[in-house]
């Protein structure tokens, strides 16, 4: 076995050996695409559109179609509405690291007493009355962490290397790189891309050689060049767009592998690619010495990618279609077949009434085949009453409206945390921390002494009467548990570990452990290497990565969005819920330990969704915000009196509702 892993190890370095060889000879079964001169094989793009930009000022864009602009000497970040300027408020006193995913901005920002950087998102909602930008914390960076261009990231997890997007979980995320590391110290990351990690490498070529692109390995790309290159990539589209600081543009199509024609503006200096849709490309830079953004058609090959994905979603709305179709026309030979089975048992009424008075036993006959008739009928009714509603769609659930009382406006934006006895803690997470709850008007404050030195402390929920905590400081992680006995409020610390083994489920007080298909699960007083946790078989679920995990009573349960709503029981161990209205950016996820519901907050939509676990049915419930809210949060449920804290302009509020 030593010896298979010594050869192992020596194909793998004769291997690397032989990559450096071809990549300094340009050997061509290396080389995915080959060279061309750059002399007269240019295409020039045509500038439909540009706006001179604020001095160090650039624009970004989202998928909604939103421009937000940064204006770098300042750090403002704002957006134009109707001729008004509608400005984010900023958590901390820088913006760097700036990258557009979906419908939402996200950047990092540094803090005096914190030890690493901190992940915010950015989203816009327009509105006639009061559009505004929402701020929030997607993560604290972690020890070891490196950010590189268009928000991709990088970290050894486990002796791996893993690259993923600033946007995702680096617990959960991420694309394993399985190359050596002497492989890659020479390469820099630029992009993520479809799973796959997109690296650069500056060599000496000819000045009219064009870049060169080498697959390393199923998830390995890297681009050789001369100069330089800075990188734009969109997992909506197979293309990659590079670029260099003599303005040339180059588009990798990855599923072909090979380099299109260099593209250029002509008099224009390339800043960043800020967005390319629709056969257009967007970009930051300079004429002279003036900043612009500019918008450019692409050349026709790059379109035909937006009418193969619109042929792609024509052709599934057609297969959709042609499935309703064929489910209606069975629909109808069932209809055809019933009324031709009653037109049948009607002649055949006919004749024993007729034959009535010659047959006495006829009689029973008749009423059973009346019997029989209404039946048929009865069902008859139900299969056109099927067909109607396959035509229209699926049923609507009926919803009931909610409207809240105002019960108590905060003098800050303090995080406020109901337990099951209805007790409601305040915590201030903005150190010097602080944990206090409010007994008939007295105000009675816990002793954190305990956390003198911790730079990190964040609520992770509640069982019980008992709220969570946990503290991550470089490797090691520290939970605590608050508890509010005999007119004290009391913290202790439970337990600590390596945050490296471990996995923490958002807003919920237990970890996980991953040893391949199967987890474990422990609440956080719960030691893995002494105590056997709740197991699950997870090979049957495929990508796992998008789904939010839950666990509730024993139950393993994964959400996510998805265009189709569907509640499946996997098992008994573990249940899938999707639908439309599960989008994460605007979702969250409340369970009570003691209640037999899980309750789904869509604040985008004004959405209360209660999933009902014992029978797993779903209702839906709107309800009212308050005239200034943008975040809508749920505080807790006690005695069927649900409290929720509203944030809008005016600071943050606690409201309650009855539930029917």
């Amino acid at each position: 076995c030593l010896y298979r892993i010594d050869f192992i190890y020596f194909l793998s370095v004769l291997r690397f050996s032989f990559f450096l060889m071809c990549s300094t000879q340009k050997y061509p079964f290396f080389l995915i695409d080959s060279q061309i001169e750059m002399t007269s094989d240019v295409t020039i793009l045509g500038v439909t559109r540009k706006e001179q930009l604020p001095k160090d000022t650039d624009i970004f864009r989202t998928d909604d179609g939103a421009f937000y602009w940064c204006k770098s000497s300042t750090e403002r970040l704002y957006v134009k509405s109707n001729g008004k300027k509608i400005d984010a408020k900023r958590p901390g006193n820088n913006i760097w690291d700036i990258a557009a995913h979906g419908n939402a901005l996200y950047f990092t920002t540094l803090f005096t007493d914190k030890e690493y950087g901190v992940i915010y998102k950015a989203t816009y909602t327009p509105s006639d009355a009061n559009p505004a930008i929402a701020v929030s914390h997607v993560r604290d960076m972690i020890k070891d962490e490196e950010i590189h261009n268009s928000g991709s990231c990088c970290r050894l997890r486990h002796g791996k290397r893993y690259v993923y997007r600033m946007w995702e979980d680096p617990n959960s995320y991420g694309t394993i790189i399985d190359l050596p590391e002497d492989m890659l110290k020479d390469l820099d990351l630029k992009g993520v891309h479809m799973g796959k990690a997109i690296y650069t490498n500056k060599i000496d070529l000819s000045d009219k050689s064009r870049p060169t692109v080498i697959k390393l390995s199923e998830k390995v790309i890297v681009i050789e060049a001369r100069k330089k290159l800075l990188m734009y990539t969109n997992d909506s589209y197979p293309f990659i767009y590079c670029w260099d600081d003599d303005n040339y543009i180059y588009v990798l199509d990855t599923n072909t592998m090979e380099l299109g024609t260099p593209l250029q503006l002509e008099g224009f200096r390339i800043n960043f690619i800020t967005d390319v849709r629709n056969g257009e490309i967007t970009v930051n830079g300079w004429i002279g010495h003036v900043r612009h953004c500019v918008i450019a058609q692409l050349p026709k090959e790059y379109k035909q990618e937006d009418e193969r994905n619109l042929k792609s979603t024509i052709d599934e709305q057609i297969k959709q279609m042609g499935a309703l179709q064929a489910g209606n026309s069975k629909l109808g030979k069932e209809v055809v077949q019933l009324q031709s089975t009653v037109k049948d048992q009607s002649e055949r009424i006919q004749v024993l009434q007729s034959e009535n008075d010659k047959l006495c036993d006829g009689l029973r006959a008749i009423q059973e085949l009346k019997s029989q008739n209404e039946q048929l009928k009865l069902r008859c009714d139900q299969m056109e009453h099927m067909m109607r509603e396959t035509k229209i769609g699926a049923l609507q659930s009926a919803k009931r409206s909610l409207k809240f009382v105002e019960s108590e406006k905060l003098s800050k934006p303090l995080i406020c945390i109901q337990l099951e006895n209805g007790t409601i803690l305040y915590f201030d997470n903005v150190k010097p921390f602080e944990i206090f709850t409010i007994v008939d008007g007295a105000r009675i404050t816990a002793d954190l002494k305990s956390l003198e030195g911790e730079f990190d402390f964040s609520f992770r929920g509640t069982v019980g009467n008992i709220a969570y905590f946990c503290s991550i400081r470089g490797k090691q992680i520290k939970f605590f548990k608050v508890e509010f006995e005999n007119q004290k409020l009391r913290i202790e610390h439970i337990n600590e570990m390596k945050n490296s083994e471990i996995s923490l489920i958002n807003n919920q007080p237990y970890y996980l452990i991953e040893l391949g298909r199967e987890w474990s699960i422990y609440q956080y007083y719960e030691d893995h290497n002494d105590t056997e946790g709740k197991q699950f078989t997870i090979s049957e679920i495929k990508y796992l990565s998008k789904y939010e995990r839950k666990y509730h009573k024993g139950v393993l349960y994964l959400f996510r969005e998805h265009s189709q709503a569907s509640i499946e029981k996997v098992n008994e161990n573990i249940v899938i819920v999707e639908g439309p209205l599960l989008d994460p950016d605007y979702v969250s996820i409340y369970i009570p330990s003691h209640s037999d519901c899980i309750y789904i907050l869509n604040m985008q939509q004004n959405l209360l969704i209660v999933l009902d676990t014992t029978n797993l049915t779903v209702s839906q419930i709107t309800y009212e915000p308050t005239s200034d809210s943008t975040n809508h949060s749920i505080v807790g449920i006690n005695d069927g009196v649900l409290t929720m804290a509203f944030d809008g302009v005016w600071g943050r509020h606690l409201a309650t509702t009855r539930m029917p």
